[in-house]
């Protein structure tokens, strides 16, 4: 009888805290008023590949990431498309964190890593890099990046 109690409370946990992720994102769509459209304008594109790694995935595993942090943008820099970018959240994490970051259209990655085996590069180039957002990966470049 515990052994039937105890699964359907699990049952019960996950079917909460599942509702909580999708009021979560809900909120982050009323806070962030331009995300939908800038993440919109990422799928539009075709391309559900993280723009750090280069591996293609679905996308429910890529963030809409600002390449320049969203709390100093102007109210102009927010609605940006050239702003924003895919990344899958290991590489958003390590990217929000100064840990890799993209200049001059080459990967850099920071000498923290060194002792970790995350990426296998084997081209540096970056082909996202453009005129259009080469203001903000450079900003990171030599603002948050940790070289």
């Amino acid at each position: 009888m515990n052994h039937l109690f105890f699964r359907t409370y699990n049952l019960i946990t996950r079917t909460s805290c599942y509702k909580n992720v999708i009021l979560q994102s809900k909120v982050l769509f009323a806070n962030r008023p331009e995300q939908k459209k800038l993440r919109k304008n990422l799928i539009s594109k075709g391309e559900n590949q993280c723009i750090i790694c280069e591996r293609k995935f679905p996308l429910c595993l890529l963030d809409a990431a600002h390449i320049k942090p969203r709390m100093i943008l102007t109210t102009l820099e927010k609605k940006n498309i050239y702003n924003v970018e895919f990344m899958c959240k290991c590489c958003h994490s390590l990217f929000d964190n100064g840990l890799v970051s993209i200049y001059k259209g080459e990967i850099h990655i920071s000498n923290d890593l060194e002792q970790y085996d995350f990426f296998d590069i084997t081209r540096k180039e970056r082909k996202i890099y453009n005129n259009q957002n080469s203001l903000y990966f450079d900003f990171h470049y030599h603002n948050i990046y940790k070289k």
